[in-house]
C-alpha cells in the first residue's frame, strides 16, 4: 500500500511533527473549506517534492493527530525506496559527516576563519626554513612578542605534521568504509545508516 508522508509546520515553517497516511490529503484546504467540511486541518502546499522513507523516518518531532488540532501542513508523496546506488551515495555522505566529526576534534576549536589561513601559514613556514631571506607577510603578523619569524615558521610545520598524522588513521578508516559501503546490499545499507559511529568504530582500515 502506498503512504503519504506529511511533514507538519508551525506558521513561521518550523517542523512540528509528521504523520503518514494511506490516503493523499487534498491540496489546498483553506481554513473557511476546513470549516465547512468539518475538517480540523488546514493544508497548505507550501513545498511540494519527492521525499524518502529514509528521510522521513529521520524527521525529529512527534507523530502528529490530525484529527485533534489544526495544522498548517507541508506534503510531500513518499518515493519508497531508492536505487542501491543512491543508498550508497547516502551512506557515503552518511561516512563523511563522521569523518568530519571526528577530524574536528582533533583540529581543535580554532575558528573557520583562522583555519583559512593555515595553508598559507604552511606555505610560508615550509619557505621561510627553506629560505631565512623567503618574505612571510602572515606570519610576521602572527609572531608574539619574545618570538621570531623563523620560531614561527618552525612550529606551524611542527604542528601541522603533528596534525596530518592524527588525521591520517581517519582518512583510512574512510576509505575502508567506502570500501565496504559499495559491497552492501539494500538491507545492509539500511541497517548501517542510523549505526554510522558504531560501523566507523568497527571497520579495519
Amino acid at each position: 500500500m502506498s503512504l503519504y508522508n506529511y511533514i507538519i509546520v508551525a506558521p513561521d515553517g518550523t517542523p512540528t511533527g509528521h504523520k503518514s497516511l494511506s490516503q493523499p490529503l487534498a491540496s489546498p484546504v483553506t481554513k473557511a473549506q476546513a470549516a465547512k467540511s468539518g475538517k480540523p486541518y488546514v493544508v497548505e502546499a507550501v513545498e511540494v517534492r519527492p521525499i524518502f522513507d529514509d528521510e522521513f523516518e529521520r524527521l525529529e518531532g512527534p507523530s502528529y493527530d490530525l484529527t485533534a488540532t489544526p495544522a498548517k501542513i507541508v506534503y510531500a508523496v513518499v518515493s519508497r525506496g531508492r536505487p542501491l546506488a543512491d543508498l550508497q551515495a547516502l551512506a557515503k555522505r552518511r561516512a563523511v559527516e563522521e569523518f568530519d566529526r571526528r577530524a574536528s576534534a582533533i583540529s581543535g576549536d580554532y575558528s573557520a576563519t583562522e583555519k583559512e589561513t593555515w595553508a598559507l601559514q604552511l606555505t610560508e613556514a615550509k619557505a621561510r626554513l627553506a629560505d631565512p631571506a623567503a618574505l612571510a607577510p602572515l606570519l610576521d603578523g602572527l609572531v608574539m612578542t619574545g618570538e621570531t619569524v623563523d620560531q614561527l615558521a618552525a612550529a606551524v610545520v611542527a604542528k601541522a605534521q603533528a596534525m596530518q598524522a592524527a588525521v591520517a588513521p581517519l582518512i583510512a578508516k574512510r576509505r575502508a568504509l567506502f570500501t565496504q559501503i559499495d559491497t552492501m546490499d539494500e538491507a545492509a545499507i539500511r541497517a548501517f545508516l542510523p549505526a554510522v559511529a558504531t560501523a566507523w568504530d568497527a571497520v579495519v582500515a
